[in-house]
């Protein structure tokens, strides 16, 4: 059976309302985040447009993403030019890299990097499993769903099953939604060919490569609180929200190597 690898992950700064103005830029949030220049940014076209800016080190895409409504920072594997017909799909090999950075990345956010207006934060992390067909991800997915659910598939396509188990923090009591989807996805990956000699022109070719997985989403956040939360306040959620995808994933059984508590600071 294929190892559970995570694909990234994300955190995300929500405000009461969409802030026109006013927000850094994704350029600044990412060199105070991210510790580094990007290697790449992109201004909005317009106040309502996001702005974006994205580097890599080492096997890890860094990215941060800007918008009136919302504020992403993001962990994704590098993928580095492949042959287009032996692609992998991309996943992170290194996972207790990739949760050092996430915690990191946390460990800043409390360090006020982010406008006063913050009313919500999350954290998105998705494990998937490649499995050769569908009955098989099928098969290694319902291993990982709770008995007491009572899910049983076969070859069904297309399946999605998705819970909510809600709790109170000691954060002014502020309630998390805790969020695991299991899901059985069909993954591609396109490479496209373009040649680039004027002397011998030809149609660009494409590869297309699907691949299948079971995978399983840990989506935490918490509902609305009532005044702005602080940086403290910030980070302390999202350690709660890196928590619990950490005894969850343990708990139903993907217990994926290098994702454990002892990267967690406190």
């Amino acid at each position: 059976m294929t190892e559970w690898k995570t694909t990234g992950g994300r955190l995300t700064l929500l405000p009461a309302a969409p802030i026109a103005t006013g927000l850094p830029s994704a350029l600044e949030l990412f060199t105070r985040v991210w510790g580094a220049e990007p290697d790449g940014f992109q201004r909005p076209s317009n106040p309502l447009m996001p702005s974006t800016a994205q580097g890599h080190r080492a096997n890890l895409t860094f990215a941060c993403t800007v918008q009136p409504s919302r504020i992403d920072f993001t962990i994704s594997p590098y993928t580095p030019l492949q042959d287009p017909a032996r692609a992998q799909f991309p996943v992170i090999e290194d996972t207790s890299q990739f949760q050092n950075e996430l915690t990191q990345a946390i460990e800043v956010i409390g360090r006020d990097v982010a406008p006063n207006s913050i009313f919500r934060v999350a954290a998105s992390i998705q494990f998937i499993n490649l499995q050769p067909t569908i009955a098989d991800a099928n098969k290694v997915l319902t291993g990982v769903i709770p008995a007491n659910y009572g899910v049983k598939i076969e070859n069904e396509e297309d399946f999605i099953f998705q819970v909510n188990c809600p709790y109170k923090t000691h954060i002014e009591d502020i309630r998390m939604n805790s969020i695991i989807k299991w899901s059985v996805e069909r993954l591609t990956i396109v490479t496209m060919s373009i040649p680039i000699s004027p002397t011998s022109p030809s149609a660009p070719q494409s590869v297309v490569l699907e691949f299948k997985a079971a995978s399983v989403t840990f989506d935490n956040n918490n509902t609305p609180s009532e005044k702005p939360l602080s940086a403290a306040n910030q980070k302390l959620l999202l350690r709660a929200a890196l928590e619990t995808a950490l005894q969850a994933q343990q708990d139903i059984g993907l217990r994926v190597e290098g994702f454990r508590y002892a990267n967690v600071s406190h």
